[in-house]
């Protein structure tokens, strides 16, 4: 809008400057001029502002009458009239001289205008061809942005197509800022009244461009009326109107094409999808191998790097689309799908880490608890049955859990610091378990005698307990008739404390009976 404004002013002054010699030239001419029949004073007021602007204007040379002037006579003599005349003659001519060169002008800008606007290639380019000197850069620039779930161009094509109408218009509107040769009418008798001064422009903004037509005062009883100006004599070009009517479509013969490139970019919807949370669970639900789990944030920085290889720019004919705001938020989306991924991954593994680390930690106190009855033994002897019954899957779960936090830590994912305390000392905890249950096996065989004594004495001695309570329940058990309702049931209380502590020393026996390889007392009245 700038340069507008200050073309408008260039072109303003030109036009001045060449007005200003053509009334000084001819004013020497008439100065030169000396004829008895001619006023000295009136033979410069020549200039008629109204015949320059006639739709037809035609000035007969000196001598030479209309031929349907009925009245038609030789003139033997040059008059004041036939001055005037050839003084208008002249300036006419270099008024439609100035004319011409503002439509050419006007004509070529249009032109020019037209052909960067257009392109005999669509094929889109990614850089600018600076090796060529003859490269026309783009018109145009917009932003493809990603409005979920679409991909556009901001602003869109029909705003740009606005915005260039507008500078077609500013074109058109600089032409309207120059007044006509003789549109303000000063001293008639010196002519330095038409030496005018350029009319002030009024600088244009971003909401309008258009130049205010200055009302000027005009002298001669004419009062004020608005200043004349080129733009009609220029508009009655064909060309122009050809121009200036192509131009205020042009750029929306590139929407098919633009419309194919954002949707080749459709390609990352599944970034924004509204399915993630659902897609990242289920993967996490199948219980994946690490090595598809590093597969998986493999895959994700490989598409970041598809990302980060999208051109900067696409240069499509007149328009230039920069990407790094649809980079940027694709990165986004691909940030929030690694977040995700790693925080559902990190819950689930965080899970497997504590139920691992509560495993070592229970089973490790019963096996350094030291062995001093059956019970002890019972006890021991279900913990490394225990052991050995999961160490295979505790060694895969170690494995895997040890796997995932190195993947964590390989691809950035924020872990907790007391997790990762817990993974380095996992390995360490479960060997030294390991160590406990060969010990306690090895203490176990140190005592095997002893406390096989002491489990058949103790043996002998439950089934007199079991036989003396079966015949006590017969005798003096609940059952027994004629007992109060109160007095059944504190018995049964009774009973069936005796019953759990005698149950409780049958999973004793029963454990010592199998540990030492014993036949293994049945007692039906307890089943």
């Amino acid at each position: 809008l700038d340069y507008c404004h200050n073309i408008s002013n260039e072109l303003q002054t030109k036009s001045q400057t060449a007005e200003e010699a053509v009334i000084e030239l001819i004013n020497k001419f008439v100065e030169a001029i000396e004829d008895p029949n001619i006023d000295a004073e009136e033979k410069f007021d020549w200039l008629d502002p109204e015949k320059l602007v006639k739709p037809v204007f035609v000035i007969k040379p000196r001598g030479q009458a209309d031929d349907d002037d009925p009245y038609k006579k030789e003139k033997d003599e040059y008059t004041i009239d036939d001055l005037k005349a050839d003084c208008m003659e002249v300036y006419g001519f270099f008024n439609r001289k100035n004319m011409d060169a503002l439509t050419k002008a006007t004509r070529n800008t249009l032109r020019t205008l037209r052909e960067r606007a257009s392109s005999s290639s669509l094929v889109i380019r990614h850089e600018h061809n600076k090796s060529d000197p003859h490269y026309a850069y783009p018109l145009l620039t917009g932003d493809m942005v990603l409005y979920i779930p679409n991909v556009t161009i901001v602003p869109t094509l029909e705003e740009m197509q606005a915005y260039f109408s507008k500078v077609t218009k500013s074109v058109l509107n600089t032409i309207r800022s120059i007044p006509q040769w003789g549109s303000v009418q000063g001293d008639k008798k010196s002519g330095v009244g038409l030496l005018r001064h350029p009319r002030p422009v009024s600088k244009p903004n971003a909401k309008s461009i258009v130049f205010d037509i200055m009302s000027t005062d005009m002298s001669g009883g004419m009062g004020t009326e608005r200043s004349r100006d080129y733009l009609k004599q220029v508009m009655e070009n064909k060309e122009v109107v050809r121009l200036t009517v192509a131009l205020q479509g042009n750029l929306l013969l590139v929407k098919p094409d633009v419309n194919k490139l954002l949707q080749s970019y459709q390609t990352f919807s599944h970034l924004w999808s509204d399915e993630r949370n659902e897609i990242l669970n289920a993967f996490v639900d199948s219980q994946p191998m690490t090595i598809y789990i590093e597969d998986k944030f493999a895959e994700l920085e490989k598409l970041l790097q598809t990302i980060e290889e999208i051109p900067a720019l696409n240069i499509l004919g007149p328009l230039e689309i920069q990407t790094a705001k649809f980079k940027l938020a694709l990165k986004v989306e691909w940030k929030e799908w690694k977040l995700t991924l790693g925080n559902i991954l990190l819950n689930a593994y965080r899970k497997k880490l504590a139920d691992l680390w509560e495993f070592i930690e229970v089973k490790g106190d019963v096996l350094l608890k030291p062995v001093k009855d059956l019970d002890d033994v019972r006890l021991a002897m279900a913990c490394l049955e225990s052991v050995r019954d999961n160490f295979i899957h505790l060694d895969r779960e170690l494995i895997a859990i040890e796997e995932a936090y190195a993947i964590f830590a390989k691809f950035n994912i924020k872990v907790p610091p007391e997790d990762i305390e817990k993974v380095d000392g996992l390995r360490f905890n479960f060997n030294n378990l390991i160590t406990y249950s060969k010990e306690m096996q090895e203490t176990l065989c140190k005592c095997q005698e002893p406390m096989k004594k002491e489990l058949m004495e103790g043996v002998a001695e439950f089934a007199q307990e079991v036989f003396d309570f079966d015949r006590d329940f017969e005798e003096n058990g609940p059952m027994v008739e004629g007992l109060e309702a109160r007095e059944a049931s504190d018995r049964v209380l009774l009973f069936q404390a005796r019953f759990d502590e005698l149950w409780r020393k049958y999973e004793v026996y029963s454990s010592g009976e199998k540990l030492f390889a014993l036949q293994v007392n049945e007692y039906p009245i307890l089943i």
